[in-house]
């Protein structure tokens, strides 16, 4: 009866010991794959970041305005897509 008790025990440690190999061979070959990270602490500073595309701008909504007061447009002074700033006679 020892003996097969004792066969028993060497089975166990011998799968618990198996178990704890191959734990460690897979978490090695894990850090390996890893991508090294640095880090930096947080601080307060100005970022310059600049973009420059080409493209076309399309609004969010359009919106449609009308005067109170019908009247007629006797001369445009922007043509259609010109650039306009804040002050212009349109």
């Amino acid at each position: 009866m020892k003996s097969i008790k004792k066969k028993k025990w060497y089975f166990i440690a011998g799968g618990v010991l198996l178990i704890i190999i191959i734990v460690l061979a897979v978490n090695k070959r894990n850090n390996k794959d890893q991508q090294k990270v640095s880090t930096e602490a947080a601080a307060f500073r100005t970022l310059v970041e600049t973009v420059s595309a080409n493209g076309k701008i399309q609004p969010e909504t359009d919106i449609k305005i009308s005067p109170y007061i019908s009247g007629e447009v006797i001369e445009l002074l922007v043509k259609e897509g010109g650039m306009v700033k804040k002050g212009d006679l349109l």
